[in-house]
């Protein structure tokens, strides 16, 4: 079979110019009778992804370091320019274990984090680093934020997964939404809040980190229904979450992950 050229390629592409009556064209044929019965069940939850140098989305120049990125559509969210504004209501805790295996780390599985002292599955304590049956297990601690967009409360939600060196950021929203929240008799999802990003450099070299602050801006409370839909949903696990910012590269039956940051390399 010839091998394709970059000439024949080209002459395949096709073209598609933008109509400007389309999308209303598009809009005026819809019927809701037309979709499948979908329920949460079946929806992918995706991520927020902090870019970093060395992400692949930014070495084949489809973002920037610093961007924020849907991990699932690809789609520019913000970045450390432009905040991103998001409603937080629901959070959990993991520990995503690895097998250290020199200098790249073998993924091996998310465990929830069990904070009950008093539950015979209390793991809040488990150590950063053990030998397990002769393997150099490493686990990094995550806060999983799940999040709505404001001005897209209609969306399903994404989730800012908070660990390594953005950990602190996550402790600080963990705080606003849980501590802050209560003690003015609020729910974890009053107030509306801001992603940020700031660069800082260790021996390995530069990286982005999440920052978040609250805006102090009460959500519109006719929110406050679709928010507890969706709680409801994703406190009963039945939501699949995309995990490609953990599972990137396969290597034989297992996967490594190389990613130093731990915010999304992507």
């Amino acid at each position: 079979m010839a091998k394709e050229t970059k000439e024949t390629k080209e002459t395949k592409e096709i073209t598609i110019k933008q109509d400007a009556g389309a999308l209303a064209a598009l809009q005026g044929a819809f019927t809701p009778q037309e979709n499948p019965s979908l329920t949460a069940q079946d929806i992918l939850i995706a991520k927020v992804l902090l870019m970093q140098f060395m992400s692949d989305a930014v070495t084949e120049g489809n973002a920037s370091a610093g961007d924020f990125v849907d991990s699932v559509t690809g789609e520019l969210l913000g970045s450390f320019k432009k905040p991103l504004a998001f409603i937080p209501f629901h959070l959990t805790k993991t520990f995503i274990e690895y097998e250290d295996i020199g200098t790249e780390k073998k993924y091996l599985r998310i465990i929830p984090i069990d904070s009950n002292p008093m539950s015979k599955g209390f793991n809040d304590s488990l150590p950063y680093e053990e030998t397990v049956d002769g393997k150099h297990i490493v686990r990094d601690r995550a806060m999983n934020v799940y999040v709505l967009d404001p001005l897209n409360p209609e969306l399903p939600p994404r989730i800012i997964t908070f660990r390594r060196t953005s950990l602190k950021a996550g402790k600080q929203l963990a705080t606003g939404m849980y501590v802050r929240n209560a003690s003015k008799k609020l729910p974890p999802y009053a107030f509306i809040w801001e992603l940020c990003a700031r660069l800082e450099s260790n021996d390995k070299g530069k990286y982005y980190v999440f920052e978040s602050k609250s805006t102090e801006t009460i959500i519109n409370s006719e929110l406050i229904e679709t928010i507890k839909y969706w709680i409801k949903q994703v406190s009963s696990k039945s939501i699949k979450e995309d995990t490609s910012d953990i599972v990137e590269t396969k290597v034989g039956s297992g996967t490594t992950v190389t990613d130093e940051v731990g915010s999304g390399a992507f």
